[in-house]
Formats: C-alpha cells, structure tokens, sequence
C-alpha cells in the first residue's frame, strides 16, 4: 500500500490543489478555474481556516477544508465551524480517502474547542458515519403570484428598501447577526468572503420598522421570455408578521 499523508497548508498552498479538484467534482469542466481568483477570494480567511490535503506518495490525492463559525444551539451561541471543499481526485478515488482526510479535521476542530460542526452533504450516508445528524427537509413552497394581490391593498407602515446584494453585503450580515439570536441552528463565518460578483447576482429587500432591520428576502427574477418569468427566493427572513407579509 502507498503510504499516505495528511498536512495542513497555507492559502497560497491550498489554491492550486483544492482548485482543480473542487472544479472536477462539482462544476461543468473543462475549463478549470483561474487558481489566482480562486486564491484571492479566500486569502482573507488565512489564519482562520484549516485547509488540509491527504497526499498518496507525495500526490495530492483528497482535500477539505473547515472555518471558524458562531451558531445558534437552542438559544445559546457557541463556536462551531463550517466543513467546507471536500473532494478526491478521480485517480484516487474508493479508497476511504476522503474519510481518512476528515477523520483528521475533525479531530483539528476538537483540537481547536469547535463543540459543533455543520456541513452540507454530498451523500448523508457518508458523513453519518463521521456522527453527523441530518437537519429537516428544507422546505420549497410553489405560489401563484395571483394569489398574493389582496396585500396590495393592506395598509403596511413598513419602510422597505431594495437593493443589490453584491453592493450591500454588511446589511446581509448585520441583519444575520439579528436572526441568528432568535433562531436555533442559524451559523454565520467569523470571516465572510467578499461577495463573487458572478455567483451572487441577487435582488435583496429588505424590512425596517422605525429605522430597524425587521426582515430580509433575496430573490432573483428568472427565465427566458419577455415577462414570463419565475421569481426564486432563496432566503426568507421574518422577524415579524407584518415584514413576513
């Protein structure tokens, strides 16, 4: 059996390996990614990120990665971290490599006092034997746009407000801040990438009562016809009946 390695790695290091495997596993390809966006996009997490990469004779064969984060744990917030950029290169795959590699992380954040760690899986199956528990079904409503028309009607005191996610990211974050004390298992990053001007291209609307954030949606208008559209919403964030509707 080849002998195997797992090291931890700087931003600089971690850019090229984690670029090519990431961009084969989970993106349309050729091409692969630019490695130096990809480095400037997440040099801002060096010193806060543990990047790692198992080696097969010195090879880079599977890599993952894991952050810093505040979660909400039944009211209480505590430290936690993201698991992040798991993947193996096709050479090397069905040889528990990934597995290996994220024993090792795990046992880094307990290393580091993380109580928690959140991911969001490839497969459930696979990191259940790691000890993660799945969170609920994400929940996907489909509405007739009709049926929402009385509430042009109502009489809202509201002050609403919107705006371009990737030209207003700090209100996104202060107005997490305020949902992740009132909602149990909402985690945020220590430190938040820069928004990508490409992958972000969102509306967001937001609620404020008395000069107070109340409430954030983000949404997209999408299709391909002249005003036959479909609006996708991906983030809905009431604090309060009057902002939900």
């Amino acid at each position: 059996m080849s002998p195997i390695r797992v090291s931890s790695l700087s931003v600089e290091e971690a850019a090229p390996i984690f670029i090519w495997m990431l961009d084969y596993a989970f993106m349309p390809t050729p091409p692969v990614r630019n490695k130096e966006i990809f480095l400037e996009r997440m040099k801002h997490t060096e010193g806060f990120n543990n990047y790692l990469v198992l080696y097969e004779d010195d090879t880079p064969a599977s890599c993952g990665g894991a952050g810093p984060m505040l979660q909400n744990v039944r009211g209480k917030l505590v430290n936690s971290a993201g698991v992040f950029m798991v993947a193996t290169h096709p050479n090397f795959r069905r040889k528990r490599y990934s597995y290996t590699l994220l024993k090792e992380l795990v046992k880094k954040m307990y290393e580091d006092r993380f109580g928690f760690s959140t991911l969001y899986p490839f497969r459930e199956s696979f990191y259940e034997r790691l000890g993660y528990a799945n969170w609920p079904a994400e929940i996907v409503a489909e509405i007739n746009i009709r049926s929402l028309y009385p509430l042009l009607k109502y009489p809202f005191e509201e002050e609403l407000e919107l705006l371009e996610f990737t030209e207003h990211p700090e209100i996104y974050l202060e107005f997490m801040q305020i949902y992740q004390k009132r909602t149990h298992g909402v985690a945020t990053f220590v430190k938040n990438a820069p928004p990508d001007p490409e992958r972000h291209k969102i509306w967001m609307l937001v609620s404020r009562v008395n000069g107070e954030l109340d409430g954030l949606m983000t949404y997209r208008i999408q299709g391909d016809e002249v005003t036959q559209f479909t609006m996708d919403v991906p983030r809905f964030y009431p604090l309060s009946e009057n902002s939900r509707y």
